[in-house]
């Protein structure tokens, strides 16, 4: 499964929405987080805005579940 698969199925399992998951990703970490990346993160691949998103993300929301 890839990291966009990934993040769509963390998000259902908690019920957040993307301002949610952005603003969680910035308190956790420090680091900004726009709503546009988390979008850009789950956008299918073939769109112009689509990005991948990063495995740091994965690792950190993974931290939370432990």
């Amino acid at each position: 499964m890839d990291n966009r698969n990934k993040l769509k199925v963390w998000l259902q399992q908690h019920h957040l929405t993307q301002k949610d998951l952005a603003q969680l990703i910035q308190q956790t970490t420090g680091r900004p987080c726009a709503v546009r990346a988390v979008k850009s993160w789950l956008c299918p691949p073939e769109k112009n805005s689509a990005r991948p998103c990063p495995d740091w993300v994965i690792q950190v929301l993974s931290h939370m579940d432990e």
